[in-house]
């Protein structure tokens, strides 16, 4: 019993419950995707027309830029930026709700966008107290740990649905009221163990890939269990007694990563008991082997990478090196007076130039320094095309599929099912992609690439009307969406380093709004108006009927993928060099350098 206990001590200080944290963190922070949920029942009950549904759907993901929340987690502990995340979420929706239910007099219409964009803005401070983090904690496995967060993130809504349709039933109006005490209790509970720790260096460190897969596994198991409840309640009534068990079921499966965390902590404990030798061992002969570097940035450079192969062997002190030695101050260059204006000229120019100088690709950039780099505007770009369009097809697919001919039984499961190829999508690609990233030294750059062509495939499937359309492309689409979130995420931490990842993450995330607003408003919004008045002169129906209404605008989407993808390409021809020389060959000095802590400890 005392082993196990101090199991549980060490498990609630280590750093894998700050994982623990943030899986419990983001189960519950995806409110912005849950918007279809409720959008009918705000539709009635405030009176809206579609086009100003559409217009809060933009707010809400307006709210989620989060360019504040980035520089505060930079700045500041991650419980400050839970915080504040878990205030403006409560704030936003509690008004949301009392509007909804006639219990405050109805907003006006700027009123509702400022709510929404609170509420949705707490996403954003949520996500970079947890993820920033989490990423720092384990520099070594980026592309896994931002697969994992996100994964979950990308089950949210249906991990949230599920406990509504357990404590409310079908009363949509109360799924608001639900986003706003759930979170809260949840971050307030864990927000604590979201915290930055030192990563081991003392050749004991875990088999970190191996905890990883395990957790992947976890997660692919309880999106299997959530699409398996998703298809049942759409195939058969449950009452709340079910819905209750069903809920039940699935917050015992939330807690399996903490018990694989205490057992993982059970076994070191019990492994570690002859450690006094070694550790007296090491006293007498010193330390044989360095820890690994833990840097923000992979490395930087080849020379910070053969100082980290130099430090595997240290060796002594020579006689010829002590006497060896080095001028302090070298004598000053006669001054040459006649030269003095060109130098002055030249100093100028210098300096008017080192506005737009940037360090190699992976050290650590300023924010100025990514925002005068070229790289981070294509990929900005690339985001804006492949973000906006899944937006798009998500917050539409219930009208698309109307429009196409599917009954709404059958449309209400593809926006379910949109969930878990989200969440799919954005593990899978963070745990792909590492692999390749590590085994040959792929450019990650060219997975987004990957993402961005099978949605322009998933698009024109749609747009053609070929059998089976609406759910190959939802799949497509929705994997593809979710992989573009995971991949962007992992590619400024590689490129940029973590000093400023939170700020950083956060301004190049302003592209999913501003897709959103070209693509879903100015565009898919503006065309199925137009075919909806070309059908009925008169506007009499709100509603447009036929693959006409969204064909022009999901080949549109098609363009624009294919576009982003082009960029991407370019992005990973560019920094072909740098994954294949810093990021591939220091991961292996540092998978070297383990093993040979590991030999050096027995």
């Amino acid at each position: 019993m005392r082993s196990v206990a101090l199991a549980l001590g060490n498990s609630l200080r280590s750093r894998w419950m700050a994982v623990v944290a943030g899986i419990f963190i983001m189960s519950v922070s995806g409110s912005i995707y849950a918007f279809g949920v409720y959008s009918a029942a705000l539709k009635r009950a405030l009176n809206y027309n579609q086009k100003t549904l559409t217009t809060v759907g933009f707010f809400k993901d307006f709210g989620n830029i989060g360019i504040f929340a980035g520089i505060i987690a930079d700045l500041c502990p991650a419980w400050v930026v839970l915080s504040i995340g878990v205030a403006f979420n409560s704030v936003g929706y509690l008004m949301i709700w009392l509007a909804m239910t006639h219990r405050t007099r109805a907003p006006a219409l700027w009123q509702m966008f400022v709510y929404i964009t609170i509420g949705g803005n707490s996403v954003a401070f949520t996500h970079s107290g947890a993820l920033v983090t989490c990423v720092k904690n384990f520099p070594l496995h980026r592309g896994m740990i931002v697969g994992l967060l996100k994964g979950f993130l990308g089950l949210s809504t249906a991990i949230l649905s599920l406990f509504y349709r357990a404590i409310y039933g079908d009363h949509p109006s109360s799924f608001v009221l639900l986003i706003v005490y759930l979170p809260l209790a949840v971050i307030l509970s864990f927000m604590f163990f979201i915290r930055p720790l030192p990563v081991p260096s003392d050749g004991k460190i875990e088999d970190e890939a191996r905890v990883f897969y395990r957790l992947l596994a976890f997660e692919l198991l309880v999106a299997g269990y959530l699409m398996l409840v998703i298809l049942v309640q759409h195939s058969v009534k449950l009452d709340k007694a079910v819905n209750g068990g069903l809920a039940g079921l699935l917050a015992l499966l939330l807690c399996i990563p903490f018990a694989m965390v205490v057992a993982m902590e059970l076994r070191k404990l019990r492994a570690e008991k002859p450690v006094i030798d070694v550790e007296s061992s090491k006293d007498e002969g010193g330390d044989k082997a360095g820890g690994p570097i833990l840097d923000g940035a992979y490395g930087g450079g080849s020379k910070d990478r053969d100082k980290a192969l130099a430090k595997v062997e240290p060796r002594e002190s020579s006689e010829e090196d002590e006497a060896v030695t080095v001028p302090l101050e070298a004598p000053p260059p006669a001054p040459v007076p006649e030269a003095a204006p060109v130098l002055r000229r030249r100093s100028i120019v210098q300096r008017a130039g080192e506005l737009f100088k940037t360090p190699p690709i992976g050290s650590d950039f300023t924010v100025w320094q990514a925002l005068v780099h070229l790289d981070f505007w294509l990929l900005s770009a690339a985001s804006t095309a492949g973000l906006g369009a899944g937006l798009m097809l998500i917050d539409n697919l219930g009208q698309i599929g109307s429009s196409y001919g599917y009954d709404a039984e059958r449309t209400n499961t593809f926006v379910s099912l949109t969930s878990i190829w989200n969440c799919l999508g954005r593990v899978g690609s963070g745990f792909v992609s590492e692999y390749f990233v590590q085994r040959s030294g792929l450019a990650r750059p060219f997975f987004f690439a990957l993402a961005l062509g099978l949605s322009a495939i998933g698009y024109l499937t749609i747009a053609l009307d070929l059998p089976g359309a609406l759910f190959i492309g939802s799949i497509l689409i929705g994997l593809c969406f979710g992989a573009q979130w995971a991949l962007l995420h992992i590619i400024i931490s590689e490129i940029y380093g973590l000093k400023y990842y939170g700020t950083l993450q956060s301004i190049i995330a302003m592209a999913s709004p501003l897709g959103t607003y070209l693509l879903s408003v100015r565009v898919a919004g503006y065309m199925y108006d137009r075919e909806a008045a070309r059908q009925l002169p008169r506007g009499t129906a709100e509603s447009c009927h036929g693959t006409v209404c969204y064909r022009t605008s999901l080949l549109i989407m098609c363009g624009v993928c294919c576009a982003g993808c082009l960029l991407t390409l370019v992005i990973s021809v560019r920094t072909r060099r740098f994954y294949k020389r810093e990021v591939f060959e220091t991961l292996k000095a540092k998978k070297i350098e383990l093993v040979n802590a590991k030999k050096a400890s027995r």
